[in-house]
């Protein structure tokens, strides 16, 4: 998406001449690792690399952008309780994403899950600035038969 999609109406252009939309190759690397060493915890990390070919200064999106992943899970209670932790931090100032849960198996078949997730973002620019007032609790049962 171009971000001087505003600057072209006001300048009088002819809306047939009005371009918002532009194809570049992108390619994408991730890597993570997870570790189970400790006694009902895991741990897993992920740093994700976004990088634009041809990268124009009109483009919304940066010429190379990171991402970076975070979970902890921590299984309590014979493994009848689970804790979860789970960040996304993107690149500096485009914002976080926190999520907390904590699941519990009532039986073999039911569990409830119960958590909060929190949009951070200081800049209006963020992908997640639309989100930073709409955080959520959330509540899910779930039966298996």
């Amino acid at each position: 998406m171009r971000n001087d999609f505003l600057t072209q109406i006001s300048s009088g252009l002819p809306t047939s001449s009005v371009k918002t939309t532009r194809t570049h190759d992108q390619i994408s690397a991730l890597a993570g690792i997870e570790y189970t060493g400790f006694s009902d915890l895991r741990l897993s990390f992920e740093a994700q690399m976004i990088h634009t070919f041809d990268h124009q200064p009109t483009l919304s999106v940066r010429e190379n952008e990171y991402n970076t992943y975070f979970q902890a899970t921590k299984d309590l209670l014979n493994e009848t309780l689970e804790l979860d932790f789970f960040w996304v931090y993107m690149d500096p100032g485009n914002g976080n994403i926190l999520r907390f849960s904590a699941t519990y198996d009532f039986f073999d078949a039911m569990s409830i899950e119960a958590g909060v997730a929190f949009y951070l973002s200081e800049k209006a620019s963020s992908v997640l600035h639309p989100y930073k007032d709409l955080d959520r609790v959330f509540v899910r049962v779930k039966y298996s038969f």
